[in-house]
């Protein structure tokens, strides 16, 4: 059964990831002393849940460790317990597995982390059962969402490398003091096991954060911008291919940039574009620039490859200017030299969302489907790029 036919799946998370509920478990493969992908080319999860729902994913793996996938479940399903089995593979054959009991823990992310060891390397072990030091040892006693000290020598609680102050199988937002997060703090992420935004289920979790239309007085005045997206879901999203476009007051509409092939967005992590003649401190992640500068009113289009299946959309308007493109109703601005951010919640503000305010780190995921509603107009902008701390 292919995993898109399965009702407990990794595509589940292209629904629930936008919503609030943050319940998913991340798995975190790794190895001290296993080699990627010398030893390990393939990657293979396979998950069962107790009411009886499956995955199995397969992934090749080009980078070292770790390597991370995310498994959300069905609303039906939120506080159930699974066995996850991971096997590493080479060549298309098994050389090493194992094996793992968690359950999902309600509106948070829990980190397992699954470590390989070359003393298991070649002992298959048979299903449901782990390979403990280098010996077939039981499977899934262990339950990776409580610390377990690393008894299991391998199936690690987050918790344990957390200096006992926050249990890290808990997404916090990263801020665990360094423990590396692959789905938080920067861990390696190889973009095969990214979400690829390649159909309209990609709607919903990346969305533009901000636009700075003609950007600040100065210089280069009028042509000084910026398009910035944001990830709001808890999984990386494979951004390649998508295309920045720019629709005219009127409706005409032209590309800006088509997102270079492999670019990935890491969970609440940014991306930012801009012109030619940007100017901010903050350097765009896509090298690319465009030439032919956004108007006063106008709006910007995130779209698929097919530039008809729209993934976002923000317009803008000075005056009463009729805006054709916006998502819902334009945002309404003074002087297209203003930026405009779209809001962490229902409740910011312009000063909330500004340096200092209760919303400043807060992220950017508000998106009811009306720009009016879902945006501050700021007076200074804030672009974030790849490398800035992600939020919330």
């Amino acid at each position: 059964m292919s995993m898109r036919a399965l009702p407990f799946a990794i595509l589940a998370l292209l629904l629930a990831a936008c919503t609030a509920d943050r319940t998913a478990i991340l798995v975190e493969v790794t190895s001290a002393d296993l080699n990627a992908p010398e030893d390990v080319d393939e990657l293979r999860f396979e998950a069962v849940s107790e009411h009886g729902g499956r995955i199995d994913s397969r992934h090749a793996i080009q980078e070292t460790w770790p390597h991370s996938l995310t498994i959300v479940p069905p609303e039906n399903e939120r506080m159930g317990s699974l066995t996850i089995t991971v096997t590493g593979l080479k060549a298309g054959e098994p050389v090493v597995r194992r094996v793992v009991g968690t359950s999902f823990q309600r509106d948070a992310t829990r980190r397992v982390i699954v470590t390989f060891t070359r003393d298991c390397l070649g002992v298959i072990c048979e299903e449901g059962v782990d390979c403990t030091a280098g010996r077939c040892a039981g499977g899934g006693e262990a339950d990776a969402g409580m610390p377990d000290a690393g008894s299991d020598a391998g199936v690690t609680d987050a918790g344990d490398v957390d200096a006992g102050t926050i249990d890290a199988s808990v997404d916090d937002g990263g801020v665990d003091g360094g423990a590396t997060d692959a789905g938080h703090d920067g861990g390696s992420i190889d973009a095969g096991m990214a979400v690829p935004c390649t159909s309209a289920a990609c709607i919903g979790l990346v969305v533009i954060s901000e636009v700075s239309p003609q950007g600040p007085p100065g210089a280069n005045a009028g042509s000084d911008e910026l398009v910035e997206l944001y990830n709001r879901s808890e999984m990386p999203v494979d951004v390649g291919g998508l295309v920045v476009r720019y629709a005219s007051a009127s409706g005409s509409v032209s590309d800006r940039i088509v997102i270079p092939t492999g670019t990935v967005i890491l969970p609440h992590g940014y991306l930012l574009m801009a012109s030619a003649n940007y100017t901010g401190t903050v350097a765009p992640d896509v090298t690319m620039r465009w030439g032919q500068g956004l108007a006063t009113s106008g709006s910007i289009l995130l779209t698929l490859a097919d530039r008809a299946t729209r993934i976002d959309a923000l317009g803008w308007r000075t005056g009463t200017t009729a805006v054709t493109e916006a998502e819902g109703a334009a945002v309404t601005i003074t002087s297209a030299t203003l930026s405009i951010e779209r809001r962490a919640r229902g409740t910011s503000t312009t000063e909330s969302m500004s340096a200092g305010g209760e919303d400043e780190l807060a992220g950017n995921g508000y998106d009811t489907g009306d720009n009016t509603s879902d945006f501050v107009v700021r007076t200074v902008r804030d672009p974030q790029n790849a490398a800035s701390p992600r939020e919330p």
